[in-house]
């Protein structure tokens, strides 16, 4: 339907970096993200796991938070998976004025979530997105 409409019902439960994570960190190497997402209804549905990088701190940064990374998964009625999601460490780089890929924040918020984290998937969905800060 759009927005992360659907006829059933997910919620993101927890999410978390298998190691402790600072922007140096995942601006070098990347994160993985652990991701528990339930099914509440009793029939199966999909969803798509979106997660969402901003970095912090750069005169350089992109004024929406932009998609880094995604995951479909496919849940039968009230199953509960954990996914894991990887997040390339070049969602932590902006793009300075010669064009070149530069990882010059001060830190990074991830968000995840079922739409894009913005006022008007709220409006529509209810759901809010799971931040982690880096």
């Amino acid at each position: 339907f759009g927005y992360g409409l659907t006829y059933g019902e997910a919620v993101i439960k927890k999410v978390w970096c298998e190691k402790q994570a600072t922007y140096e960190q995942a601006s070098a190497e990347g994160i993985v993200l652990n991701v528990t997402v339930e099914n509440l209804t009793d029939w199966t549905l999909e969803e798509v796991v979106q997660v969402y990088v901003k970095v912090q701190g750069s005169e350089f940064e992109v004024l929406n938070s932009k998609l880094a990374a995604f995951e479909r998964v496919a849940l039968h009625g009230k199953e509960e998976k954990t996914l894991q999601v990887e997040v390339p460490k070049k969602a932590f780089f902006t793009i300075d004025e010669e064009g070149n890929s530069i990882a010059d924040g001060t830190g990074a918020k991830v968000l995840v979530g079922f739409g894009q984290p913005d006022a008007r998937t709220y409006e529509l969905t209810g759901k809010k997105v799971e931040v982690i800060e880096l």
